[in-house]
């Protein structure tokens, strides 16, 4: 009883604004005399702490020592700061420590994966900001809706290979970063501060095709499908590369095989068609032979590199057409020549003889 009424004391004293030291023990059970017990029956607080002044630590608790402001364990500031392992801490929670220090969150009560184990927000001295550690699935880190709280549907899921997976309820990732979904709502999107310029990365899982456009052109942009085939402003590219608009470029370059140019044309093997016979033929397809017909590159298109080989190979054979009429006028020119030649000689016989 005298005891009891000397701790009453002591706590009035306190509260009048004494800075008082108790050495003993607060204990509420006979013979316990290894730590101090408050306990209270009723509502309210257990122990209630109050600082007077505006500048004083509210709390700090130590190991250790009997002198205080040494070995600081815990402390509260007057600002509302906490610190663990620290005595100034300079945010709302700073932790400090050597070599470990951080937050850790295990339920060693599951062994089959599920709950948090061995997480750490860590800021050792070995370097590292953060730390997380698991043993689910090898899947150190996943979050998940609570509904999908069981194991394959996790939301984002980093594996313990590094890679990171995200709408992937497997564990199966190929690449560091995987993606899973299915159209432009469940893709990469990027746009910048006044969001008026949008970039979507997507696939469809209909088509299996991947996009890449802007904003709500949803497949306008940029096509690629499984077999290696890209699509600007088509969704399903047929070719290699498919362009549905005008394309603008200083150079193109086509790639051919040296025996397919008509460089052939001016083989001595070669059959170089008569003119007549290229007569018939306009008149009757009203086009060159060898060069598809308006229908045909309508339906079919216009190969650039098969083109431009036929074209040169009309201005080849046209070229030794306007050879061969050139040799064909100058015999003509040497007939008419000739034939002037003698014109004058009869007329200067007729003349000699007085012939008019």
């Amino acid at each position: 009883m005298k005891r009891i009424a000397f701790i009453i004391f002591n706590l009035i004293i306190c509260t009048l604004g004494f800075s008082q030291q108790y050495e003993g023990y607060f204990r509420t059970v006979s013979g316990n005399n290894t730590y101090h017990h408050f306990t209270r029956n009723g509502g309210g607080s257990v122990v209630y702490i109050n600082q007077l002044d505006t500048t004083h630590p509210i709390l700090r608790l130590s190991s250790g020592t009997s002198t205080a402001n040494e070995r600081i364990k815990f402390t509260v500031e007057n600002n509302g700061f906490v610190g663990i392992g620290t005595s100034s801490p300079t945010s709302l929670l700073n932790l400090q420590g050597t070599p470990w220090c951080g937050i850790k969150i295990q339920d060693v009560t599951k062994t089959d994966g599920r709950g948090v184990k061995n997480q750490y927000l860590d800021g050792n001295n070995d370097g590292w900001a953060m730390y997380f550690g698991g043993h689910y699935s090898n899947q150190p880190l996943k979050f998940a809706p609570i509904s999908k709280g069981v194991q394959g549907n996790a939301s984002l899921s980093l594996l313990d290979n590094g890679n990171v997976s995200i709408g992937n309820f497997s564990n199966n990732t190929v690449g560091r970063l995987q993606i899973k979904g299915d159209g432009p709502d469940q893709g990469v999107t990027i746009w910048n501060e006044s969001g008026a310029t949008t970039f979507r990365l997507w696939a469809d899982a209909t088509t299996n095709v991947g996009y890449l456009s802007r904003g709500n052109l949803g497949t306008s942009g940029i096509a690629l499908a499984v077999n290696g085939n890209v699509g600007i402003g088509t969704a399903k590219p047929t070719e290699k590369l498919s362009v549905n608009g005008t394309i603008l470029a200083k150079e193109v370059r086509v790639s051919t095989e040296s025996t397919d140019w008509p460089d052939y044309v001016f083989s001595d093997t070669y059959n170089l068609k008569d003119l007549s016979e290229v007569e018939a033929f306009i008149k009757e397809n009203n086009h060159l032979p060898e060069i598809p017909s308006a229908e045909e590159m309508e339906a079919s298109g216009v190969n650039l590199a098969e083109m431009n080989k036929l074209l040169l190979l009309k201005v080849e054979e046209l070229t030794l057409y306007i050879i061969e009429k050139d040799k064909q006028v100058e015999k003509q020119q040497d007939r008419y020549n000739d034939l002037e030649s003698q014109l004058n000689i009869i007329k200067k016989t007729l003349l000699n003889n007085n012939i008019k």
